[in-house]
C-alpha cells in the first residue's frame, strides 16, 4: 500500500493532523513524526463496516458514520453508514517498523558525529556504539533552553545539527584591587575599578 502523502504539503497536513489527534504524537519529535507519515495510509471503508480494527488508529476524513464524527477527528469506534467513507489510518506494526528505522538512522548519525569529536576519535567503534545506544535525542527550536546557569544536570550534551548560543548571566561588582580603607565595622574594603 502506498503512503497517504508523498509531497511536502501532504506530509505537513498529516503531521498537523497527527499532532492534534494521535496521543502518541506527544512522545515524538517532529523528525520522527514526519517519518511516521510514511506509515499513514488512506483507507476506504464501506457500508456496515466497523472501525477502527485492533492495533489501528483512524482519523475520519469523509463520508457518514455512526456515531457522527467531524472531519479530522480521531475515531474511537464507528460504523460506516454510506456507500464509502474515507479515513487516515495508522497500523501499530507499521508505525513501529518506521520508528525502528528512524532510531537506527539517528544512532548512525550520532555515531558519525561522535567519531569526529576529539574526545572519542581514538576510541574503538564498539565503545562509541555503546555511547550511541545510551543517547537520547532532543530536538529543540530556536529559543529553547537546554540548561540554565546554576542548575545541576546529570547530562552531557552533543550538538549534532544546527547551532546554539551559550550565555552566562554574570553580575560584575567590580574588579578586586588592594584595600583602600579599613574600619571597625568593615575591616577590609575592596575598591571597585
Amino acid at each position: 500500500r502506498d503512503p497517504a502523502a508523498r509531497e511536502e504539503r501532504g506530509i505537513d497536513a498529516i503531521v498537523e493532523c497527527l499532532q492534534r489527534t494521535w496521543p502518541r504524537a506527544k512522545e515524538l519529535d517532529n523528525r520522527a513524526l514526519r517519518r511516521c507519515t510514511r506509515a499513514a495510509r488512506l483507507m476506504e471503508a464501506y457500508d456496515g463496516q466497523c472501525l477502527p480494527e485492533p492495533q489501528q488508529f483512524c482519523v475520519f476524513l469523509d463520508g457518514r458514520v455512526d456515531p457522527p464524527y467531524k472531519w479530522g477527528e480521531a475515531v474511537t469506534i464507528c460504523t460506516v453508514r454510506t456507500m464509502k467513507a474515507e479515513f487516515l489510518s495508522l497500523r501499530h506494526k507499521d508505525v513501529e517498523d518506521v520508528l525502528a528505522v528512524h532510531r537506527e538512522t539517528e544512532r548512525r548519525r550520532a555515531f558519525d558525529t561522535l567519531k569526529n569529536v576529539p574526545l572519542f576519535r581514538r576510541w574503538s567503534k564498539s565503545k562509541v556504539h555503546k555511547i550511541c545506544e545510551m543517547l537520547t535525542f532532543h530536538y529543540l527550536r530556536r529559543g529553547d533552553r537546554v540548561v540554565r546557569q546554576g542548575e545541576a544536570t546529570d547530562n552531557v550534551y552533543f550538538l549534532l545539527d544546527g547551532g546554539c548560543l551559550i550565555s552566562r548571566h554574570r553580575v560584575e561588582r567590580g574588579k578586586n584591587s588592594w584595600p583602600t580603607r579599613q574600619s571597625k565595622k568593615h575591616p577590609v574594603v575592596w575598591q571597585s575599578v
